[in-house]
């Protein structure tokens, strides 16, 4: 995924710039660079947009990392969770080849 997401609390015109990326060591885990107004803090929460190509694509568990929970933000402002992983999925992921 080569498209740079968008953040929404990020500022064009921030003087402070950092490098968003993801938790994982995959190629190309890095969202975008963005400025934001203020410095960020340990445990603030950014919003980013623009990045379902990269995270609807994940189609492993690399790292043991959890599969991202999948949600939409309807017109009328209402959020849907549309889907959820939990160890179940991996658990059958691990067993959808069998060995004889």
């Amino acid at each position: 995924y080569d498209e740079p997401a968008s953040i929404l609390e990020a500022s064009e015109n921030g003087e402070h710039e950092y490098v968003i990326g993801s938790c994982s060591c995959l190629a190309g885990d890095q969202f975008c660079v963005a400025n934001f107004e203020q410095p960020l803090e340990i445990g603030q929460r950014l919003h980013i947009l623009d990045s379902a190509g990269y995270t609807m694509v994940k189609l492993n568990w690399f790292n043991g990392l959890r599969m991202p929970s999948v949600y939409c933000e309807r017109s009328s402002g209402d959020i849907q969770k549309l889907n959820e992983f939990d160890y179940s999925d991996f658990k059958r992921s691990l067993s959808q080849w069998s060995v004889k």
